[in-house]
C-alpha cells in the first residue's frame, strides 16, 4: 500500500489553553492508495493532532555561544594547504586514516595528493615525491585523483587520471603505503585508459574501480582487483557497461552497487544504477528506478540496507528530477523518504554518525533521515562547489570541492564543519505518518531531545488510547503501528508533559 501525503496542512485552531497549544492536521483533500489485499482504490486519510508544551527561549549565563550545525569548525585551519591546493584547485576526494589524519586528492596546484593533520595543517611525514603525474599520457587532460579508500592496514588506494605516482608507473589506479610511497607489492593493470573515478574495497579486501576506463581485453566501467592488484578473473563484468560508472558501494553480501551514467550492463538495459553478484552476473532481484536520464555520482549503502543515491536523477514516475533517492532493497524507491530536489543535482552524499545526509553541490546541506531538509544546519553562504564530504571521527564534517576562502579566511580545497544536533530544535512534534507495505504507518517524532513524549491513537477522533509512550531523540524517534494496516482511518496524538 502506498500513500501520498504531499497535501497535508497543518493549521493551528483558534483555540488555546494557558502554556500549552493544541493543533489540528487534516488532509485539504484527501486521497487514495491501492490495498496490497484487493484491487480496489480505498481512502485511508493519516491524521495526527500535535499537543506540545509551550517554549520559553533561554540564554547561556556564561556568555559563551555554542557552535551551531554547519558553522566553520574553527579547530580544523588548512590555510597552510594553499600553497600546494593554489585558489584554482579542487579537491575531489576525501579519506579518513583510523588517526584522525585526513587524505585528500584533486586537480591541485601540484602533487595532486597530500595528508592533512586533524587540525588541517599539512603532514610533512607523508611525502608522494612529485605526487600524481599524466606523462605522455594518451587521453587529454592534466592530472588529477578522483577516489581514495584506505584499507584497514593503513595502506591507500588511489584513483584518477594518472600513470605515475611518486615516480612509479601506475596507470590511473595504485596503493600507496602509511609514508606515502608507493606499494610495490600491489602491480595494478598496465595501460588503463582514462580515468578511474571510483574506488571501493569489499569484505575480502578485494578492490572495485569504477571509471571511463577501457582497454583492449578489459571491460569497460567496471572491474575487480585482487588485493595484489591484479586482475580479478573470478569477477567476470562481461563487455561491462555501455557509459561511465561514477560511484561504487559494497554491500555486506558482497554484492556491489553501480552508479553513473550507463544505460547498460552487459548489454542488458539498467538505467543509472545496477546490482551485481559478487561473480560480476546482473542482480535480477534489483531493477533500476529510473529513466535513461540524468546521472548518478554517489550511493551508500544504510546500516538497515536500505540504498541512499545521490545525483540528478529522473524516475520513472516522476516528471522532475530529484538530488536525492533512498530505494529500497529490490531497488524501488522508499515511500517513506521524500526525494529531495536541490535544483542542479547532487555530486556528493554521505551519511553522518546520526543517520542524517549530507549532499554537497554548489552547497552542502543535510537532510533529516527521512528526506526532509535540516533548517539548523546553516553552512557559510560561499563554499563553492562540493564535490566530496566526510564524517570526523568527532563527529564534525569535512567538505572538499573548488572553495579557496571562507571570508577573509583561506580554506583551499576543504572547510571544516560543525556537525551534530543543534541547540535550537524546537518543540517535540510528531511528523507526518507514513505507510509502508510491511509495517504499518511509521510515526516520526522530532525536537528538542530528552523530552517524553505519549502516542494516543483513535479511529473516530472521540475515544482516545494510549499507544506508546518514548523519549524524543537526535535526529527522530520512529514507531511502527501495524495495527493500521486493518483499520480503515487511523488518527494520532502527542503529548508532551
Amino acid at each position: 500500500m502506498g500513500i501520498s501525503t504531499e497535501n497535508l496542512h497543518l493549521e493551528p485552531t483558534r483555540h488555546s489553553t494557558l502554556g500549552k497549544r493544541e493543533i489540528d492536521a487534516f488532509p485539504r483533500r484527501s486521497w487514495s492508495c491501492q490495498s496490497t489485499r484487493m484491487n480496489t482504490s480505498i481512502k485511508k486519510p493519516f491524521y495526527s493532532l500535535l499537543h506540545v508544551s509551550l517554549l520559553v527561549a533561554c540564554f547561556s549565563l556564561t556568555g559563551k555561544s555554542v557552535a551551531e550545525p554547519g558553522s566553520l569548525d574553527r579547530s580544523f585551519n588548512p590555510s597552510a594547504s594553499y600553497s600546494l591546493i593554489g585558489n584554482t584547485g579542487s579537491v575531489g576526494a576525501i579519506a579518513f586514516q583510523r588517526d584522525g589524519k585526513v587524505i585528500i586528492g584533486g586537480a591541485f596546484q601540484q602533487l595532486h595528493l597530500a595528508r592533512l593533520n586533524p587540525d588541517g595543517g599539512i603532514d610533512p611525514t607523508f611525502n608522494v615525491g612529485n605526487g600524481v603525474e599524466a606523462i605522455n599520457e594518451p587521453g587529454r587532460g592534466s592530472p588529477s585523483v578522483f577516489a581514495l579508500a584506505v584499507q584497514e592496514d593503513g595502506k591507500i588506494l588511489v584513483g584518477g587520471y594518472f600513470n605515475r605516482v611518486n615516480g612509479v608507473e601506475r596507470w590511473k589506479v595504485a596503493r600507496l603505503n602509511t609514508d606515502g610511497s608507493v606499494d610495490s607489492a600491489f602491480v595494478g593493470v598496465g595501460g588503463l585508459l582514462n580515468s578511474v573515478l571510483a574506488v571501493a574495497i569489499d569484505p575480502l579486501g578485494r578492490i572495485l574501480v569504477g571509471g571511463n576506463f577501457d582497454r583492449g581485453g578489459y571491460p569497460r566501467g567496471i572491474l575487480r582487483l585482487t588485493t595484489n592488484g591484479s586482475y580479478d578473473l573470478d569477477f567476470d563484468p562481461g563487455a561491462g557497461t555501455d557509459r561511465d560508472v561514477y560511484a561504487i558501494a559494497v554491500q555486506n553480501d558482497r554484492k556491489v552497487l553501480i552508479g553513473g551514467n550507463f544505460s547498460k550492463f552487459k548489454t542488458r538495459d539498467r538505467n543509472r544504477i545496477a546490482r551485481l553478484t559478487p561473480e560480476a552476473a546482473l542482480d535480477p532481484s534489483f531493477t533500476s528506478p529510473f529513466r535513461d536520464d540524468g546521472f548518478v555520482t554517489s550511493i551508500v549503502v544504510q546500516p538497515d540496507g536500505k540504498i541512499l543515491v545521490g545525483g540528478y536523477l529522473q524516475l520513472l514516475n516522476r516528471r522532475d528530477a530529484v538530488s536525492v533517492v533512498r530505494l529500497n532493497v529490490d531497488g524501488t524507491p522508499d515511500r517513506c523518504f521524500t526525494p529531495f530536489f536541490s535544483g542542479s543535482g547532487a555530486s556528493s552524499l554521505n551519511l553522518d554518525r546520526d543517520g542524517m545526509i549530507i549532499i554537497g553541490g554548489p552547497f552542502v546541506l543535510r537532510l533529516y533521515p527521512d528526506g526532509d531538509l535540516d533548517s539548523t544546519f546553516v553552512p557559510p553562504i560561499d563554499v563553492g562547489q562540493v564535490l566530496c564530504s566526510a564524517v570526523q571521527p568527532d563527529g564534525n564534517l569535512l567538505a572538499g570541492g573548488a572553495v579557496s576562502s571562507i571570508g577573509s579566511v583561506l580554506h583551499p580545497g576543504v572547510i571544516g564543519l560543525v556537525g551534530g544536533a543543534s541547540t535550537n530544535l524546537g518543540p517535540v512534534r510528531l511528523k507526518t505518518p507514513c505507510w509502508t507495505a510491511d509495517q504499518g504507518a511509521m510515526l516520526k517524532v522530532i525536537g528538542e531531545t530528552n523530552r517524553a513524549f505519549s502516542v494516543h491513537a483513535s479511529t473516530d477522533l472521540v475515544e482516545w488510547t494510549d499507544w506508546t509512550n518514548g523519549i524524543s531523540a537526535f535526529p527522530m524517534a520512529t514507531f511502527f503501528d501495524q495495527q493500521a494496516t486493518s483499520i480503515p482511518y487511523r488518527f494520532y496524538r502527542l503529548t508532551v508533559p
